[in-house]
């Protein structure tokens, strides 16, 4: 287990870091996040619709 699986997304749309994360239910792929710069992003990283990721063997 000492190797770390790739990055699959960054998203770089705050000012302030992120102080909570959350998947949409109802909406597939959707993802909202909130900031100490007061602010809510809701968006649909690619690394989710790409399809499934398996485990490297």
């Amino acid at each position: 287990f000492s190797r770390t699986p790739p990055l699959l997304d960054s998203v770089e749309h705050h000012s302030e870091f992120v102080c909570g994360l959350d998947f949409n239910l109802h909406i597939p792929n959707q993802v909202v996040d909130c900031s100490w710069d007061e602010t809510v992003k809701i968006y649909s990283p690619a690394c989710l619709s790409a399809g499934t990721h398996s485990a490297a063997p």
